[in-house]
């Protein structure tokens, strides 16, 4: 790992690092913006039974309602996808026709039965009233009805209100990891040195 690092070339990033990852790049990274992050991954077991109220399939013909939704806020989904929509599976909550939460995936993965639940949002206006948990436990049920084994999801250590949520589901911290956007500068001698087994770059 430490020679892979050593290769990777100078430039703008986002990146998404363990911790002795993001420890050896060393100063080479220029952070920007930055997030500790946990891993979650569902223990099915504790994914609690029940229906998910008032929470509706949604399709491609719901693209601009999606985007209509997340337009303008700044704690939108950073890594929504149209084709993310088409692919995975997505729910959503309507008030008066107005698409006001949603929850979906980002990758399902059928051969290695894994899928990585995320987009979730709610409009400020319309929180505090269960809507995401309604959402984020309609698109884990679908996930489970299609025999998904691994289902993992992503938050920052800090957000408590979605940390609450996600245990409420049955998810539990897997592990942490660094996610950010930065600046990767030229590896140094040194570093290439500390990465060859003989200490000799």
């Amino acid at each position: 790992v430490a020679r892979l690092i050593d290769e990777v070339p100078p430039g703008e990033y986002q990146y998404g690092l363990l911790a002795t990852h993001r420890a050896g790049l060393g100063n080479r990274l220029l952070t920007r913006r930055e997030s500790h992050m946990w891993r979650m991954v569902l223990r099915p077991e504790d994914f609690p039974a029940g229906g998910a109220l008032g929470a509706e399939a949604l399709d491609g013909g719901d693209l601009p309602s999606i985007l209509r939704l997340f337009d303008g806020h700044p704690d939108r989904p950073d890594a929504f996808h149209a084709a993310q929509l088409q692919e995975g599976t997505f729910f959503g909550i309507r008030e008066e026709s107005a698409l006001v939460s949603v929850a979906g995936t980002h990758v399902i993965g059928a051969s290695a039965s894994v899928a990585g639940v995320g987009n979730i949002f709610t409009d400020p206006l319309f929180r505090r009233r269960g809507f995401g948990t309604a959402v984020s436990r309609a698109v884990v049920q679908e996930l489970l009805l299609r025999q998904i084994r691994t289902i993992v999801l992503n938050v920052a250590m800090d957000n408590d209100a979605a940390l609450h949520l996600y245990r409420g589901l049955g998810f539990w911290p897997f592990c942490g990891y660094y996610e950010g956007v930065g600046e990767l500068t030229e590896a140094s001698f040194d570093n290439a040195q500390d990465a060859s087994p003989s200490g000799r770059g």
